[in-house]
């Protein structure tokens, strides 16, 4: 006798988190806060970006064994210098939009920069970094242009903390 066993998981997706073909993706805050991200660079810096949604980002602030998320990427580089201080004009333009600076996020020195910034209940860590010279060679010239990185993903409790 052959006996069929059929079991049903249900799973309980949050509804900005469904895609139609049932896989799971970026929250659309998530999303929206990425796009966002992506205009701006795009406006303020005049820099040429690509954006990818539902792929595993790192907060290297979060305590060790919580800091793989889900959430999107924008990224870009340039070879030209076409503005000063990139990462804090990107800055700017998200707090004109409604974006909260996390400054315990941010970091600065000779060869990049760095701040979170909270849009809503995503968090948006910024990364900018660029050749800052070598101070013990005076006739070192630093290549020009920076690469930008915005890694954005909901926020948690351990997120606040900071």
């Amino acid at each position: 006798m052959l006996t069929t066993l059929i079991a049903i998981l249900t799973v309980t997706v949050p509804r900005d988190a469904a895609r139609s073909d049932g896989l799971l993706q970026s929250p659309d805050s998530v999303r929206a806060a990425c796009a966002t991200a992506q205009r701006l660079a795009r406006s303020t810096l005049m820099l040429e970006t690509r954006i990818e949604h539902g792929v595993t980002v790192v907060n290297d602030f979060a305590p060790a064994g919580r800091r793989d998320r889900m959430g999107c990427r924008v990224s870009g580089h340039t070879d030209e210098d076409r503005v000063a201080a990139p990462v804090d004009m990107l800055l700017d333009a998200l707090q004109a939009e409604g974006g909260q600076p996390l400054w315990a996020y941010g970091a600065d020195g000779p060869d990049g920069s760095s701040i979170g910034v909270t849009v809503g209940p995503v968090l948006c860590l910024i990364r900018g970094s660029w050749d800052g010279g070598d101070d013990s060679d005076t006739t070192y010239v630093p290549a020009p242009g920076y690469a930008l990185e915005i890694a954005c993903f909901r926020r948690t409790a351990d997120d606040e903390r900071r």
